[in-house]
């Protein structure tokens, strides 16, 4: 089913550093995304009729 194989390390680990980067970006956008429509939902902090009730 799975074969053992022989990597050049130099390769693999230009490959695992590419796809790092890439779910690093995936997440970092995610966190845009949704800090931004969080912002659109609830309305900026001084027109929002609906406060939160968070310690400060």
């Amino acid at each position: 089913m799975f074969k053992i194989e022989d990597i050049n390390p130099v390769h693999y680990r230009k490959q695992t550093r590419k796809s790092t980067m890439i779910i690093m970006g995936i997440f970092i956008v995610i966190g845009f995304i949704t800090a931004r429509l969080t912002v659109v939902y609830f309305s900026e902090y001084s027109n929002n009729r609906i406060r939160q009730n968070f310690p400060r």
